[in-house]
């Protein structure tokens, strides 16, 4: 699950301003966050997850990965704060790292996309919600007022996708008794597998001993 937060820095007395979409680009193996606009509701933290459609790569498009589409409002009003929280399928092994933010604005006679690139805004000391331990922000909804949450990451724009365990079972179906000094123990182990594919396993056994009685 990740968050993007949004401030409108404008003169108080200026018109809202609406966004047509918002794209988060990542480094790395995740699908982009591709939000529309949508004026149906107007939430301080939109909660997109189980909202977003996972559309395939476009095999146009070399070195695409494909995104997950979703809607939310996205109108601000004058240092209006707004939180969008998505939930992402992890399915490459690696890093990922969130990129750039696109911003697009339409009116008449004109059409603008405006890209936010996060590095150059990790080097800005006046930015304090990206990146560096201590100055990442989680924001949750607490009777509709937004709450600041500091979060201690080492680089909160950075996740390490590790490789899910395989859907493997291992139990032991019967072992042969008794069983005296000496002599080979037999145990009967079944392994269920239940992958679509072969998967590769390695199994490491240890015997451990009861101390004799009375010591």
């Amino acid at each position: 699950m990740s968050q993007v937060a949004l401030t409108l820095h404008i003169h108080d007395d200026a018109i809202p301003i609406t966004f047509t979409f918002m794209e988060i680009h990542f480094d790395g193996n995740m699908k982009s966050v591709y939000i529309k606009h949508d004026s149906s509701s107007d939430e301080a933290l939109s909660d997109l997850k189980g909202r977003l459609e996972d559309h395939s790569p476009d095999p146009n498009k070399p070195n695409s990965k494909g995104s997950i589409v979703g809607a939310a409002n996205l109108t601000f009003r004058p240092s209006q704060t707004k939180v969008f929280e998505v939930a992402s399928i992890l399915r490459e092994v690696g890093n990922a790292r969130a990129e750039s933010v696109t911003l697009g604005i339409q009116g008449e006679g004109f059409e603008v996309d405006y890209m936010l690139l996060l590095n150059d805004m990790e080097e800005d000391e006046n930015v304090r919600a990206i990146g560096g331990a201590g100055n990442a922000l989680w924001w949750a909804s607490l009777e509709g007022q937004l709450k600041k949450i500091a979060m201690r990451s080492v680089n909160s724009s950075v996740l390490k996708i590790l490789p899910k365990p395989p859907k493997m079972e291992l139990n032991v179906e019967k072992l042969y008794d008794p069983i005296f000094l000496d002599e080979p123990v037999k145990i009967k182990v079944i392994i269920r597998n239940d992958e679509e594919h072969e998967a590769v396993a390695k199994l490491s056994l240890r015997i451990l001993g009861y101390p004799d009685e009375g010591q």
